[in-house]
């Protein structure tokens, strides 16, 4: 890395607590929110270039407070990433800020509603849709003895303030909060992280819009001085693990990994990679609809660079199933405006989807590790408009798995990262391609093969 010297990005004294990455303009370009203490917070809209404006109208940069963190979300469904404001005097508390984004470049301050009447000294601020209905609720963590909050968006831009339950019964010294569906039942649960060697809180949601507060094992009796939080499937076997990051007053402290022990349930993990859009995909939202026990169910996740208190999720979308066997729809709808669907997808991938040009699924088959390099013709073949693909690593690699159309020119890049040895299988969707002959060519280490295959539709 360089250290980066000049600009306003760099050379401003703000008293900075915490920020959140998000396109709020919708022009590809990752721009900056930070929450400042005791100053006005600072918003930079990034040039894409390495350079960033600093925007100097509006309330959402001149109102002054407490602010502690900050985290954005399309809470009224139109599209264009709003912003909360979590606010903190560490004394007699204050009102938290929530601005919407009027599609323009400019924001409204909204000033009715409990949201932003409450009072309190929230430090942390979760986004997520824990009943299912479609538009994302929020989890407010608050510190000095005071109960966390949590408010159910009802739509229309209204939002109504849990008070039964012990998720907003709880509190005292609350910093970080995550949702994540960590028993992949296809609801999000909620992991706290708390200071002043507090035990972190769990609740494991009931499906119903109710919680129970799990009391057993490590993951809720390590103590701490815990700040932020974040899940993540980081062994990659279909389920979320858990990182919590621990200060070191008054003594020092490790931080915490919890590494989940599994359910019988299924899964997707999907990495959503922009192309017009923001190439982390930050502002993107994805919505599955499967039969989970019977009952359809529709689960909405919006990827963020924010949750809690100076933490982040995995960029991946990790949904759990429960025992559905295939997902009927996925619908991506990126923060360029453009929107994919994709039907019939199998459960327990691993799925990268490229926005406008499609879906693929790869999964490590496991068993022995192969003593050489192979690529597989593809099956089915022909095909329309999905076809799988498997290949061969003796060893650890650099694997890139590419497209090509009869004139050679590139039409999709499916694989291009660090593979372990193993043998993988990879589903390439080609609806978005036109009926015809491709070619798809592996390069790991020094191997390098060439298949054909054809589309017909």
């Amino acid at each position: 890395f360089t250290k980066i010297t000049t600009g306003a990005f760099v050379n401003e004294i703000g008293n900075s607590w915490g920020c959140s990455s998000v396109d709020y303009d919708k022009d590809g370009k990752l721009d900056l929110y930070t929450a400042n203490f005791n100053r006005n917070n600072f918003l930079y809209k990034g040039g894409g270039d390495g350079t960033f404006t600093k925007i100097t109208a509006g309330a959402i940069v001149n109102d002054g407070g407490n602010s502690i963190t900050c985290a954005w979300g399309d809470y009224d469904n139109d599209g264009w990433q709003d912003i909360f404001v979590a606010n903190a005097s560490f004394s007699a508390g204050e009102n938290n800020f929530l601005y919407r984004n009027n599609g323009d470049g400019s924001f409204t301050k909204v000033t009715t509603g409990v949201i932003v009447n409450d009072g309190g000294n929230s430090t942390g601020a979760s986004w997520g849709d824990y009943d299912n209905d479609g538009d994302l609720d929020l989890f407010v963590t608050n510190y000095f003895t005071e109960n966390n909050s949590l408010y159910r968006n009802e739509g229309g831009g209204t939002f109504t303030k849990i008070t039964a339950g012990e998720i907003v019964n709880d509190g005292g010294a609350s910093v970080g909060s995550a949702w994540g569906d960590y028993d992949n039942d296809g609801d999000l649960d909620l992991f706290v992280s708390n200071d002043n060697d507090q035990n972190e809180f769990l609740y494991n949601n009931n499906g119903n819009g109710t919680f129970t507060k799990i009391t057993s094992g490590d993951i809720v009796n390590s103590g701490g001085r815990s700040n932020g939080s974040a899940w993540g499937d980081y062994d990659l076997d279909g389920d979320i693990d858990l990182y919590v990051a621990n200060g070191n007053q008054p003594v020092q402290q490790n931080n915490f990994l919890f590494r989940n022990n599994g359910s019988p349930s299924n899964w997707i993990n999907i990495y959503c990679k922009g192309v017009i859009s923001n190439r982390s995909a930050i502002g993107t939202r994805v919505i599955t609809s499967a039969l989970i026990n019977g009952v359809r169910v529709k689960q909405t996740r919006e990827i963020s660079g924010q949750s809690g208190y100076n933490a982040q999720n995995s960029l991946n979308v990790e949904l759990g199933l429960g025992n559905a066997q295939v997902i009927d729809t996925i619908i991506i709808k990126w923060p360029s405006g453009l929107t994919d669907i994709y039907y019939s997808v199998a459960v327990n991938m691993f799925v990268t989807a490229v926005e406008n040009q499609g879906i693929i699924g790869i999964n490590n088959e496991g068993g022995e590790v192969p003593g050489e390099y192979d690529l597989s013709q593809n099956y089915p073949n022909p095909f329309n408009p999905s076809t799988n693909i498997k290949f061969l690593l003796p060893n650890a690699e650099m694997v890139k798995l590419k497209i090509y159309d009869i004139l050679g020119n590139e039409v999709s890049n499916i694989v291009d990262e660090m593979k372990q040895a193993g043998a993988y299988v990879v589903t390439f969707d080609a609806s978005k391609l036109s009926s015809g002959i491709y070619f798809y060519t592996l390069e790991a280490g020094n191997y390098r093969q060439t298949k054909k295959m054809l589309m017909i539709k």
